[in-house]
């Protein structure tokens, strides 16, 4: 039974976050105005919304990107570090340290 009640609160939260992703961030800070009153309330999301609205917090998408970006850059990385160390291995078993 109890499991019952926490897929369904967690239903509601996705069909919630579905609605709020439909609206732009400032009709979404007008909902929290009329909701909490002006600037009152939910301090995080509204800076989530002010800086979605000015240009420099990343839309799920621009996340995506930038994580398989970094990604990318360890598994270079760690490709370097392989060879390197192959490299390593192979000059130390040249010297009959095997």
């Amino acid at each position: 039974m109890r499991g019952k009640n926490k897929e369904a609160r967690k239903e509601y939260a996705l069909e919630r976050t579905e609605v709020s992703n439909q609206r732009t961030p400032e009709e979404q800070l007008q909902l929290l105005d009329q909701k909490f009153g002006k600037g009152q309330g939910a301090t995080r999301e509204r800076l989530k919304l002010d800086m979605k609205i000015r240009g420099v917090y990343p839309t799920p998408i621009e996340e995506k990107k930038v994580e398989e970006e970094k990604a990318e850059v360890v598994v270079e990385q760690l490709e370097e570090q392989s060879v390197e160390d192959q490299d390593t291995e192979s000059q130390y078993n040249k010297k009959g340290n095997k």
